[in-house]
């Protein structure tokens, strides 16, 4: 009898067509696992990569956007944030460096902190901020601007606001800091 299926090299052909088939499942199972690690070693990077230059993050009260986009509490805020409070909104923004600071309604602020200072740009509205010992404040506006020395806590209102015209600017609170108008 002549038909393959039984012939004597039928076991050889089943052995070997079994182990060709364990070898293409351990290729596959392995290009997977390897697929799956390369995917988690790029994911790690990218996310220890996006905490070197994220700032902290924002709680939202109301209509709050962030670089013209609308904002959700808990977003991160990287450097040079644009923050824009409607006048029924407000905003608190917790930063790495343990510093807070609180947006009034109707407040446009730009902020840059970093470890050692946290700088802005006020342009319209108020801010109030807590400002830990280790870290100052570099806050400008159009008509003044403010520092904090590091080597105490601050406690600090800046205030901005058009009345009839005109731009006045206010720093109360308490900490070693100056103004200059």
């Amino acid at each position: 009898m002549n038909e393959p299926w039984l012939s004597e090299d039928r076991p050889r052909s089943l052995i070997n067509s079994r182990s060709l088939l364990r070898l293409v499942r351990a290729a596959i199972a392995l290009s997977i696992a390897t697929a799956v690690l390369h995917g988690t070693v790029i994911a790690s990077a990218f996310s220890r990569k996006a905490a070197e230059f994220s700032m902290g993050t924002v709680t939202v009260d109301g209509a709050v956007t962030i670089n013209g986009q609308s904002a959700i509490s808990g977003q991160t805020l990287f450097s040079s944030s644009n923050i824009v409070t409607d006048a029924n909104s407000g905003s608190l923004i917790s930063l790495s460096s343990s510093a807070r600071l609180r947006l009034g309604p109707a407040t446009d602020l730009t902020v840059d902190p970093s470890r050692a200072v946290v700088s802005g740009s006020l342009k319209e509205g108020q801010v109030f901020a807590l400002i830990p010992a280790g870290v100052s404040l570099d806050f400008k506006t159009v008509d003044a601007s403010i520092e904090t020395a590091a080597n105490e806590p601050t406690v600090l209102s800046i205030q901005k606001r058009r009345v009839f015209g005109h731009h006045p600017f206010c720093a109360d609170g308490c900490g070693g800091h100056s103004c200059r108008r």
